[in-house]
Order: C-alpha cells, then sequence, then structure tokens
C-alpha cells in the first residue's frame, strides 16, 4: 500500500515499486510512534538515475505501507554510511534539488 504522504515529494508509485524490488540497501529503522511499528528504510535507482529514499512499515509479516519516499538526502547517505559499516557510501547520489526543479530542466 502506497500512502498519499509517500507522493508528495513528486516521487511516482512506479518508482516506489521499482526501490521495493530491488534496492541498493535494506536496513532497519528504531521506530519513533510505537515498539510495535517494524519501520524499514530503503534506497534505489528505478531508472539507473538518481538515487531514491523509501521508507516502509512492515505490517501483518510481509506486507509493506509505504509513507515517505523522495530523493536522497545528504543525512540519509551518512545514515547508510553507518547502518552498512561504511560498507556503502552513496553520497554522490545524494539530489541536490528537489524532483520538482529537476523535471523542469
Amino acid at each position: 500500500m502506497i500512502y498519499a504522504s509517500a507522493r508528495r515529494h513528486g516521487i511516482t508509485d512506479a518508482e516506489i515499486r521499482a526501490v521495493l524490488e530491488h534496492p541498493i540497501v535494506r536496513y532497519r529503522l528504531a521506530p519513533r510512534t510505537g515498539p510495535q511499528a517494524k519501520l524499514l528504510r530503503m534506497v534505489g535507482d528505478p531508472d539507473g538515475g538518481a538515487l531514491i529514499e523509501v521508507v516502509v512499515d512492515r505490517v501483518g509479516g510481509e506486507e509493506l505501507h509505504v509513507f515517505h519516499a523522495m530523493l536522497l538526502t545528504a543525512a540519509v547517505a551518512r545514515e547508510v554510511l553507518e547502518a552498512t559499516g561504511g560498507n556503502l557510501d552513496l553520497s554522490d547520489g545524494v539530489s541536490r534539488s528537489q524532483r520538482t526543479q529537476r523535471e523542469k530542466r
């Protein structure tokens, strides 16, 4: 399930699904709302271009509820580096602008 909040930054459902199906990296996040939440962050490049970060809540085993998606930020690139023990540096893929700015070119 993809919530409207995941589309707020201009990422399409097709791009979100592509990241979910073929992430470059996937790791667990500490939930802010309650201990029962099973949050995952995934980063991928659905079209071989810009990196996209997606956050999901795993509900009922395998069902994924996507509530956040946007172009990769510097903060998340640093988080990925830490989560992978320094093995994956995505800082070159950090978005310099929001999707709407990229599409104007």
